[in-house]
């Protein structure tokens, strides 16, 4: 039996999954951890939207996925990214003066079959019952549009080229179908392409996953609407492939708080095809899917243990008055999310140095590093898609300035009429903001068996919890040593 490592030498991971997939891909390969069977209800279930909030690992699976194509003969992952998607100019594909969310519709529901119809030119034992599929491959790379993974130069390349003169010619559409309104004729080649897509014969599952819409958070909301219009038509068309029991399917990823925020009365539909990724397993401790995680990245390493945190860390951790377990106090420091979780090892690790079992001191010495090094910076980042860059510094040095990890509406606002700008209605935006990130949760203090009792409300324990300003907040632990925050309550 090999020895086991020292606790330093296990790679837990990188900030991101693009990072981990250049620096070492075994992470998202063999390293990936399949909480909830995800990658059987990706597979086989109509569900096509994962949801989940920031650094939940949308982007693990979507890189898992196509590290796990490039080794299957069976399987064609097509990832292509949102990030610096030109919002602006997709109606523009489609031209013409006819309703914006028509052009959009259409737009965005002839981007995505293109994308399939390139994925299945890549499938060798596909049979095509159109004899005109090779020369439409060779007529849309010469349009260039396909061979590109970046759906903004797509978009880019379509606009260059009026897709409503060219695109009937490359299909051979008659005369009447060409003059009709560009919108139309558009959708015509559309539906040619939606056709050979669903009716190509193979046993591989070609899968679509578009990633990057978090981006759309550093954006104006007007681009909300384009997205949510994305959603809709990825739901059309996989309804489509669905019942005509294709193995094809469009994969959607997207920030749980932005989806609840898009412009459309049917998000709530569209939940029944959602992944949610909730890796909040309420109070129990031992089970948590968060330190099976870094236990199963462990391994890759050379432990063969069942539990990193009991094999390398103290059992119990002393905190003022109290002493925790060391599972609990982990935890706590954490969104019970995969990035947060995983950074926080890596912070105790820095400080465990060689050691072969970490002392004490260091664990709490690495969790303080990680709520100023990572923990509070990482809430800046959130907060910049909703506010503007000087007020997150502005919110955060106001929340600092109070010393409390408790306090009340009324507390805040008073210290901010004193010490910032903001007005009422910007200060309950902005905690609304840090409640939905949950940065900040509710205290409910209530009477149990005759004894007071407290429960805390927290979006990542429940994402119907709302925002309540009548009664105290509390401050994530995560971020009370990078503020300098007391344990002090509200009375």
């Amino acid at each position: 039996m090999s020895p086991e490592p020292k606790f330093a030498d296990i790679y837990f991971g990188d900030l991101s999954a693009e990072t981990e997939v250049r620096r070492n891909p075994r992470l998202l390969d063999e390293g990936f951890f399949d909480h909830g069977g995800v990658l059987a209800k990706i597979m086989s279930d109509p569900a096509f939207l994962i949801l989940g909030y920031k650094g939940s690992g949308k982007s693990a699976i979507a890189h898992h996925l196509a590290l796990r194509a490039q080794r299957s003969s069976e399987l064609f992952v097509t990832l292509v990214q949102l990030s610096d998607f030109p919002y602006d100019v997709l109606p523009a594909v489609v031209p013409g003066n006819e309703a914006l969310a028509a052009r959009t519709n259409v737009a965005w529901s002839l981007l995505l079959n293109l994308k399939l119809f390139e994925s299945l030119t890549h499938d060798e034992s596909a049979h095509h019952y159109n004899p005109d599929v090779p020369r439409l491959e060779s007529e849309l790379k010469k349009l260039r549009l396909l061979g590109t993974s970046d759906l903004g130069q797509l978009v880019l390349a379509s606009r260059e080229t009026n897709l409503a003169l060219t695109l009937p010619k490359v299909f051979n559409f008659s005369r009447k179908q060409t003059q009709n309104q560009p919108v139309l004729v558009l959708s015509h080649v559309r539906d040619a392409l939606r056709k050979i897509v669903i009716d190509a014969e193979t046993e591989c599952v070609h899968l679509l996953i578009v990633d990057g819409l978090d981006a759309t958070f550093q954006m104006f909301e007007d681009h909300f609407t384009v997205l949510a219009s994305l959603i809709h038509e990825a739901n059309k068309e996989n309804e489509r492939l669905d019942r005509a029991n294709s193995v094809r399917k469009i994969v959607l990823l997207c920030r749980t708080d932005m989806f609840e925020r898009l412009p459309s009365p049917n998000t709530n539909k569209l939940r029944d095809f959602a992944i949610d990724l909730d890796w909040y397993q309420g109070e129990r401790i031992s089970d948590s899917p968060l330190i099976a995680l870094a236990t199963h990245r462990a391994r890759l390493a050379g432990y063969e243990g069942s539990n990193v945190v009991n094999d390398y860390l103290p059992s119990a951790i002393t905190v003022p008055g109290r002493q925790v377990r060391m599972a609990s106090y982990l935890l706590e420091r954490t969104r019970r999310t995969p990035r947060d979780f995983l950074q926080l090892l890596r912070y105790v690790q820095v400080k465990a140095s060689g050691a072969a079992d970490v002392p004490e001191g260091e664990v709490v010495r690495g969790a303080r590093e990680y709520s100023t090094g990572y923990f509070v910076p990482e809430l800046k980042d959130e907060l910049a898609g909703y506010l503007e860059p000087e007020e997150v510094g502005d919110l955060v040095r106001l929340i600092g300035g109070l010393r409390l990890g408790e306090f009340t509406y009324q507390q805040l606002q008073g210290h901010a009429i004193e010490s910032s700008h903001f007005t009422d209605a910007q200060l309950r935006e902005a905690l609304r903001v840090l409640f939905e990130c949950s940065a900040l949760g509710n205290v409910d203090r209530l009477e149990r068996d005759g004894h007071p009792d407290r429960v805390q409300s927290w979006r990542y324990r429940n994402r119907n919890a709302g925002i309540d300003f009548d009664k105290p907040f509390v401050v994530h632990r995560g971020a009370w040593h990078a503020l300098n925050l007391l344990a002090h309550s509200v009375s």
